[in-house]
C-alpha cells in the first residue's frame, strides 16, 4: 500500500471515533491500529510529496498549536467569568488566539495531510455564533 492510501484510512478511522464523540486518544489509537495491519511500501510516496517522518513532524506541530489554544482557550474562559473583567488580558488572549488560528491555517494549506483536520477547524470556528464572551470562549 503507498503512504497516501494509508493516510485516508488512518483519517477514516480516526473520523469514526471523533465523530462518536469518544476521546481523542481513542482516534490515535484507532488510527494505529489500521496502520499497523498494512505493509507500506518506503518508496511509494507519490501522493503526499513528502516523506513519512515530515508527516509526522506536520502532525506533531498541529497538536502543539492545538495544546496551545486549547490552554488559551480555556484561560479566556477564566477571564470572561471574573468580575470586572481584565480588558487588556483578554486582548491579549484574542490576539494570542488569533495567531494561533493563522498558523493552523498555514499548516493546513500547506501540508497536504492537514488539510482535513485544518478544514474542520476552520469550519468549527465559522460555526460560532453570538457575541457573549462566555459562551464564545467556551
Amino acid at each position: 500500500m503507498d503512504w497516501a492510501t494509508l493516510l485516508r484510512l488512518a483519517y477514516r478511522e480516526a473520523w469514526k471515533v471523533v465523530l462518536d464523540g469518544k476521546p481523542l486518544d481513542r482516534a490515535i489509537v484507532a488510527a494505529q491500529r489500521q496502520i499497523d495491519t498494512y505493509d507500506v511500501r518506503q518508496e511509494d510516496m507519490d501522493g503526499l510529496g513528502c516523506r513519512p517522518d515530515e508527516i509526522a513532524s506536520g502532525f506533531a506541530r498541529l497538536h502543539a498549536l492545538a495544546q496551545q489554544g486549547s490552554a488559551l482557550s480555556q484561560e479566556l474562559v477564566d477571564e470572561a467569568r471574573r468580575k470586572p473583567w481584565r480588558v487588556a488580558r483578554i486582548q491579549a488572549l484574542g490576539k494570542a488566539l488569533e495567531e494561533l488560528d493563522e498558523q493552523i491555517k498555514v499548516l493546513g494549506a500547506t501540508r497536504e495531510e492537514l488539510k482535513p483536520i485544518a478544514a474542520m477547524f476552520r469550519f468549527g470556528k465559522e460555526n460560532l455564533q453570538g457575541s457573549e464572551l462566555l459562551p464564545l470562549s467556551q
